[in-house]
């Protein structure tokens, strides 16, 4: 692979900055962290441009490089545990009552996931929101398909409690308008006896299909008004071209 000199990656860090602080800052919750983890990142880049091996693209193997950079600091600055129950009355109160239009379903389903439990709250982002495989997950985490996907379910099941409980009106609904039942169907996650009914039900069920795919739209999307709103600063990319430059 051709090696980048300094003028193309300064210019790499301006484009893909604003992107890939958006995905560590989902990860650590942190801005200080996330803008410290996205130097760390292109530095680590820069640092193994000569092992990028063009069996991916580059902004893929970039952006492997910040999950990892992300998660390592998470490991070190976080005490995780699944015993801790998110405290979710307060978001479970705020949606219910009312129609939830796309900005509101937004608010309350990253709500929700900002206080589940680490190990789960990674999970469910990498996994929803990166789009990234349960095989993928497991080896950035160090765990079993089974447990990441034992994970995502736990987690998927608290941000829907704290959605409508009714997604239609229709008795006997077999799904029982469960959004981890939606999206667990999505992923060809159902249990056996789970599957057939769900399916059929789903297949008939307008609400259930369109509520579903407004999940992984508000999901989709940056996680608050903040943060839409926040590109990488001019002086933070700066800072990193400097010190990209310093190690040339």
């Amino acid at each position: 692979m051709a090696q980048w000199n300094s003028n193309d990656f300064d210019d790499y860090v301006k484009e893909s900055a604003s992107r890939l602080l958006a995905t560590i800052r989902r990860i650590l919750r942190n801005d200080a962290d996330a803008e410290d983890a996205l130097q760390e990142t292109y530095l680590a880049a820069w640092r193994a441009q000569d092992r990028f091996d063009g069996k991916s693209t580059m902004n893929t193997w970039v952006h492997r490089i910040a999950i990892n950079t992300a998660l390592n600091k998470l490991r070190k600055t976080r005490s995780v545990s699944m015993e801790v129950e998110p405290d979710l009355e307060g978001i479970a109160h705020h949606a219910s009552g009312r129609q939830i239009d796309d900005l509101a379903l937004r608010e309350v389903v990253w709500g929700a996931i900002d206080q589940l439990p680490d190990e789960q709250r990674v999970v469910l982002v990498l996994r929803d929101v990166e789009q990234m495989s349960s095989e993928e997950v497991a080896d950035r985490l160090g765990v079993t398909p089974t447990a990441v996907r034992q994970r995502l379910h736990r987690a998927r099941k608290y941000v829907a409690e704290i959605l409508s409980p009714e997604l239609c009106g229709a008795e006997g609904m077999t799904c029982g308008g469960r959004l981890d039942l939606l999206l667990d169907m999505i992923d060809g996650m159902l249990a056996d006896d789970v599957r057939e009914p769900v399916l059929t039900h789903v297949a008939a069920c307008e609400t259930c299909q369109n509520y579903a795919a407004g999940f992984r739209q508000s999901i989709l999307l940056p996680a608050s008004t903040t943060e839409r709103n926040a590109k990488a600063s001019a002086s933070l990319i700066e800072r990193i071209i400097h010190f990209i430059h310093k190690d040339a």
